[in-house]
């Protein structure tokens, strides 16, 4: 079967992650990404100190099965040969502060005159309709203005980062799944040029459900609990015996005596909180005795229960763990031709089977547009 992205060009003005990772997402499942960088090249290139043949982990980790040109706005035959691309592309992404291309030459309107039925996908901090549309933004900034970071974290501590970009991530999900929405449109109803903002504000808050929602109905929310839930128990993180944590979960009545099953005659006396409301009531007396128990065994020994009776209890791992696991290297990750080790896209569409292109490198940075 045709891959229905193989003719697709997408023109990638992107840096740093939210824009690189929409770009890479779709690279994966076979569009034609050309990746434009300033001279010296995109900031990720240079980004943190942990670096593979010449370039850091996260330009390695974000822009795989690219192609890569430099272009510098300032030349103005770099720009006429980057027009001459523009009007073959069927995309265009950035993640620049809003207005940077069009201060560069290529606002909107110019870019729909050099390609009149062109997308254009934006991935910004804020919402156009936001006032603080024009405002920076990263990862952090956006976690402290969504909620984030209220919600994370403990009494002692106070708020917290959560530990993964994720206000990074989920903006560039939301714009490659939009950025196919309109391809399809596209073929539905040709010839008309598509504009498309995705918000890393907008991502996260949608993210932040039930927890919105439910401030919304009682004026309040729950104090930050570390591990806890604050409508759940058992929901936490307990240390075991050779040191290593597990963590526990109960949504319902069915998984709460999973876990009664495998922590076995300990942890009997719980039996009696059968329903949730009465486990949230009782939250004191079912943590302190599962603390205990599982506090007696090593944490194979719970993971090992766990599984004989699907019960909702897995060890906590560390990175060490994760990538020395063969089962989650063999599945999750891939090894690209230069050796390096990355995270494989989840994907998997059976016609035609994964991967459905690649993996390539990410692109050394490439020669001058114009030659």
């Amino acid at each position: 079967m045709k891959n229905p992205l193989e003719a697709v060009c997408i023109v990638d003005f992107t840096h740093m992650i939210a824009g690189p990772l929409c770009t890479q997402v779709l690279a994966d499942l076979g569009a034609r990404v050309v990746k434009i960088e300033p001279p010296g090249g995109e900031t990720s290139r240079n980004l943190g100190n942990v670096r593979f043949q010449g370039h850091t982990s996260y330009f390695w980790s974000f822009n795989r099965n690219k192609s890569s040109y430099v272009c510098d706005f300032a030349d103005q035959k770099d720009l006429a040969a980057l027009e001459t691309l523009l009007r073959e592309a069927d995309v265009v992404v950035d993640n620049f502060r809003p207005g940077t291309l069009a201060r560069l030459g290529l606002s909107p309107d110019r870019i729909e005159l050099l390609k009149p039925d062109i997308i254009q996908c934006s991935v910004s901090g804020f919402d156009p309709a936001d006032p603080d549309f024009l405002r920076p933004a990263v990862d952090p900034v956006i976690q402290a203005i969504s909620g984030a970071m209220e919600v994370n974290g403990t009494l002692q501590a106070g708020p917290l980062k959560i530990g993964m970009p994720v206000g990074d991530a989920l903006a560039p999900l939301y714009a490659s799944t939009a950025i196919l929405f309109a391809l399809m449109r596209r073929s539905a109803d040709p010839g008309k040029p598509q504009r498309i903002n995705i918000s890393m504000l907008g991502s996260l808050i949608s993210a932040m459900a039930p927890h919105d929602f439910a401030y919304r109905l009682t004026g309040s929310f729950p104090q930050r609990q570390s591990n806890e839930h604050p409508q759940i128990c058992p929901a936490n993180t307990y240390q075991a015996a050779d040191g290593r944590y597990v963590t526990m979960f109960a949504p319902n009545d069915k998984h709460w005596q999973a876990i009664l099953d495998s922590l076995g005659e300990d942890a009997a006396c719980l039996a009696r909180h059968a329903t949730s409301a009465e486990r949230a009531e009782h939250r004191d007396e079912i943590d302190a005795r599962i603390r205990q128990v599982i506090a007696s065994r090593p944490a194979s020994h719970w993971d090992e229960r766990a599984r004989r009776f699907g019960a909702l209890i897995v060890p906590v791992n560390g990175l060490r763990e994760v990538v020395s696991d063969p089962a989650l290297n063999e599945i999750y990750y891939q090894r690209l031709p230069s050796g390096a080790v990355v995270a494989k896209s989840p994907i998997r569409i059976s016609d035609p089977p994964e991967p459905l292109l690649g993996p390539t490198d990410p692109p050394p940075l490439g020669p001058n547009l114009r030659d």
